[in-house]
């Protein structure tokens, strides 16, 4: 895409999503190497790295998104994130670290894994949702015990609503969609929480 090609995007973008209301130059840099994309908001410019999205094509949207957000929040703060989550639910897009973060560029591209934000990509990231309104709970490794939805049976564990494992370490999807799920688009979105724990299992005296 040439930058005429960006400067309409970014207008699109702005238009649906935005109000009308941001104003910026977009432009290709070749020599961003340790981010995919920056933003100067004082100077309403936005710089996306080349190297980066010829790798990534379909990533292209999400990293523009992203540094549009910037335009209004310089850091990655509660306001980034509310306002994260807002264009995240309109554009269905349900992992806040999948918008939040770069992916590694692949073998062969040279440099380091680019970035959206200021730290890596974890590796250990496990995706839970639920059976019953599909939010999805984030977690760093995984669960050892059962857990259930606290927003469907804030009583503590019910086995109707336990967390099932959608996805394994940096966004690997589990084999097999989880029935009842409700599409991607209409999932309400969380980026922290562990639900509730079944007791544990007591075994049984001889």
């Amino acid at each position: 895409m040439d930058e005429p090609g960006l400067q309409e995007l970014f207008r699109r973008l702005n238009e649906n999503l935005f109000q009308g209301r941001l104003r910026a130059d977009v432009h290709w840099s070749s020599r961003l190497r340790r981010s995919a994309g920056n933003c100067c908001p004082a100077r309403h410019l936005i710089r996306l790295s080349r190297r980066y999205h010829e790798a990534y094509p379909d990533q292209l949207p999400l990293t523009l998104l992203h540094e549009m957000i910037h335009l209004l929040h310089p850091g990655h703060g509660p306001a980034f994130r509310r306002e994260a989550l807002r264009v995240m639910g309109a554009v269905g897009v349900t992992d806040y670290r999948q918008f939040r973060y770069a992916r590694p560029l692949p073998a062969g591209a040279g440099g380091g894994p680019e970035r959206r934000g200021a730290a890596p990509l974890r590796r250990r990231e496990y995706v839970y949702a639920c059976p019953g309104c599909g939010r999805l709970f984030h977690a760093r490794g995984r669960w050892r015990r059962r857990r259930s939805c606290g927003i469907c049976h804030p009583g503590g564990f019910d086995a109707r609503f336990e967390l099932r494992r959608v996805s394994g370490p940096a966004g690997v999807p589990v084999q097999g969609p989880l029935p009842g799920l409700p599409p991607a688009a209409a999932r309400p979105v969380t980026d922290g929480g562990k639900g509730r724990q079944a007791p544990p299992q007591r075994r049984q005296q001889r």
